[in-house]
């Protein structure tokens, strides 16, 4: 095969005569031929012998497929570089020939061996992804006596690794997974698409696509935007960002509704993207907090998860009754929880009356217009479509004020008057306070707002739909150690990935056995102790991790109250159950960045102190300005002139030389102060940064003498250049000007 491909191969018939012999020529030949035998056999690539002149020797027929020619004569003996240019059309990057003649420049300049991957558009309009590599040829005393390029085809290869790395994230996600290209065609799904979706497991890929477009997704979707539009926009966020999500409604092929978060995350493939589409179920969730929403008036264990809810959350609960001339007559019949009354310092109707004046009069000033508008939008809005949630100050009992997040809904007659509002109040000063801490700090604040409002939804979702898991333990009359019936309702089984009873026996072992070993011993005493208490004054509050069906622990909160008979003696035990595995996440988060603000606190004291030392040994003053964009010079721009500083000019504290820069600037020379000041400006306008400043001036000092002075000083720029701060020193040279300079005012 050798043979045939070199007699394919073209030797050149117009090259310039060498001197050489015909026995050192037919040993350069021999000695080129062995590297043409071991590539010239494959069939995806191609090759290029180039003479210590950059001209064509040789070349293979394959050449002549990838380009399309159909005389190679036309190659042989020209100069690469023009061969090149006359190709460019070839190469997807259009810069190709100029960067291959620098490779060509690399080989010829002795690098021994190496490669670059490009992508060649053939004749046919076909991409393929080649790697070419560049050999360098010498002689016996080795002079570089040619360069040998040879392209090798790897498309099929890339396209391999890349469909081997996209079917593992397909077919490793436990969530239900398809992947499209870039156009949003549908190419493979996984096993867990056929069963949310209620299709044939048999369905092709592109029949889902066709499938998911007609009859898995509703035309519109509630917000009223077209389904369609939002799954396309999506998919351009991902190809655009390599993320995006959102939450949807999509149905099942029976017509079933789902309620859905997509997530699509961006993959790498040859010559462009593939996109992974993850889709998350949250139908029960969703469907949940609307069942909850029906029977809150109606059903009494509803009612009784409320009040555990308030009990551990914090939240309250009021509501009034709406007048339809002026939805916020303040005369209007309001009824208060206790818990909200206990929230704002109050004890009862007698210092906070039941009427809606009672909640509106303490409003912040600031912030009533607004909390007032947003209730009778919502109130006057019949179609119920405008919601109410708010955030507000209110003026505790004690005169201090508080934040507060409100969220509630109107109660309607037929005709979508409203007639009632329940709200649902939250205190949440805490964050706010936190909040407002961060942004002193300046660390972070986007995230910690994104915390703080996710917290806070969920805080929300939590109030409306009663995500709580409760739990009922009857004692045996004469042995309040040994219960004897244990009930366990179905959220709490389902926030331990548990189904029914048949995995989570109705026995206190059930909940025992899950307990962490660390805090088993603690849990159990604390309930120990809550029963046994004859005088019910021990309350029942405990956190500790669960183990979850999954294998993983998650932190839980637990809370309950104990019915006793008339000797205290306790019958039987109700609570509940919450998962805040989230909530510790954040308050660990917390801790750590409040440990990170504390070391960098004590670095910054650190330098500042050793910069302190430098400046005294130095016998240099340091200063420092806040730069106003507008207006750089400006006498009245803050500055901050080190004690070392004032000390130099005959000043002791800042109420004799005050933080301004016309503190100095008004004490430099009058031959000086403009000279100085123009180098000042120059410095600070060169967005650059090349433009130094050291400049010697006199200043006044607080005696009325002139001295020479020395300053230097650099400025701090933001990302386009422009000056925000400026720091340096002052040094005194004085005594080193010669004569000493005459004393003047």
């Amino acid at each position: 095969m050798f043979e045939n491909e070199m007699a394919a191969s073209k030797p050149s018939q117009n090259l310039p005569a060498v001197e050489k012999s015909a026995e050192e020529y037919a040993h350069e030949v021999q000695r080129l031929g062995i590297y043409l035998r071991a590539l010239v056999n494959n069939s995806h690539g191609y090759y290029l012998l180039l003479d210590s002149d950059m001209k064509i020797l040789y070349y293979s027929d394959s050449l002549l497929r990838v380009t399309g020619m159909v005389d190679g004569e036309l190659l042989v003996g020209k100069p690469v570089h023009e061969i090149y240019k006359l190709f460019h059309e070839l190469f997807y990057d259009k810069n190709y020939s100029a960067g291959a003649i620098r490779r060509l420049q690399r080989a010829f300049s002795g690098e021994e061996n190496f490669y670059e991957n490009d992508t060649i558009v053939l004749p046919s309009g076909e991409k393929r992804l080649y790697q070419i590599n560049y050999k360098k040829l010498t002689s016996a005393v080795d002079s570089i006596e040619g360069v040998l390029i040879f392209a090798q085809d790897i498309t099929d290869l890339r396209f391999e690794e890349a469909k081997k790395r996209v079917d593992a994230m397909l077919h490793s996600s436990v969530l239900p997974c398809y992947v499209c290209d870039e156009n949003g065609d549908v190419l493979a799904f996984n096993s867990e698409i056929p069963k949310v979706f209620e299709i044939s497991k048999d369905m092709s890929p592109s029949d889902f696509g066709e499938v998911m477009v007609l009859l898995l997704q509703p035309k519109f979707q509630p917000c009223g935007e077209v389904s369609e539009s939002v799954r396309q926009k999506l998919l351009k966020e991902a190809l655009q960002t390599g993320f995006a999500q959102t939450e949807s409604f999509l149905q099942t092929k029976a017509g079933d509704p789902l309620f859905v978060r997509i997530t699509v995350l961006r993959a790498l493939w040859p010559f462009g993207f593939r996109l992974i589409v993850y889709i998350q179920d949250k139908t029960e969730k969703c469907l949940g907090r609307k069942e909850l929403a029906r029977i809150r008036e109606q059903n009494e264990l509803h009612l009784a998860k409320l009040n555990l809810v308030v009990n551990v959350t914090g939240v309250s609960l009021w509501s009034v009754e709406i007048d339809r001339v002026d939805p916020t007559n303040p005369k209007s019949t309001a009824i208060f929880s206790d818990a909200y009354r206990k929230m704002l310092g109050f004890s009862d109707a007698k210092d906070f009356p039941n009427v809606f004046g009672s909640w509106s009069d303490r409003l912040h000033p600031a912030d009533a217009e607004n909390a007032l508008d947003q209730l009778r939008a919502h109130v006057s809005d019949t179609s119920g479509k405008t919601p109410y949630s708010t955030e507000y100050r209110l003026l505790r009992k004690d005169g201090k004020y508080g934040y507060f997040r409100a969220s509630g809904e109107a109660e309607r007659d037929r005709r979508g008057n409203a007639i009632r509002m329940s709200v649902a109040l939250m205190d949440i000063t805490h964050e706010k306070n936190t909040l407002l801490e961060a942004e002193k700090q300046g660390e972070e604040l986007e995230r910690i707002r994104e915390q703080k409002e996710l917290l806070l939804t969920k805080w929300n979702l939590m109030v409306k739909a009663s995500s709580v898991g409760l739990w009922n333990v009857t004692f045996a009359r004469n042995d309040a150690k040994n219960p004897i019936v244990a009930v366990w309702s179905d959220d709490l089984r389902q926030m331990l990935g548990f189904s029914g009873e048949h995995d989570f026996p109705n026995v206190l072992e059930s909940w025992a056995n899950q307990l962490h070993p660390d805090d088993k011993e603690s849990a159990i005493e604390q309930m120990t102790r809550h029963m046994m208490d004859l005088s019910g004054q021990t309350p029942y509050d405990a956190e500790f991790r669960l183990l979850h069906k999954n294998g993983q622990y998650g932190y839980y909160r637990a809370f309950g109250e104990t019915l006793r008979d008339a000797d205290g003696k306790a019958l039987s035990m109700s609570g509940a159950l919450i998962d805040i595995t989230e909530a510790k996440e954040i308050q660990h988060n917390a801790e750590q960045k409040s440990a990170e603000l504390r070391h960098i606190r004590e670095q910054n004291e650190y330098h500042r102190a050793k910069l302190h030392m430098v400046a005294q040994a130095t016998g240099a003053g340091l200063w420092d300005m806040q730069i106003a964009r507008d207006d750089p010079l400006n006498p009245a721009n803050s500055f901050t002139w080190s004690d070392d500083f004032r000390r130099m000019l005959g000043f002791t504290d800042e109420n004799d030389f005050p933080d301004l820069l016309g503190s100095w600037s008004d004490r430099l020379h009058p031959d000086d102060k403009e000279r100085t000041l123009e180098q000042a400006g120059k410095h600070l306008s060169d967005t650059s940064g090349k433009t130094p400043f050291d400049v010697q001036y006199r200043l006044m000092k607080k005696d009325g003498q002139y001295g020479y002075f020395r300053a230097t000083g650099s400025a701090f720029r933001d990302e386009e250049g422009n000056p925000v701060r400026i720091a340096g020193t002052l040094v005194d040279i004085t005594e080193t000007k010669n004569p000493p300079m005459n004393a003047e005012k």
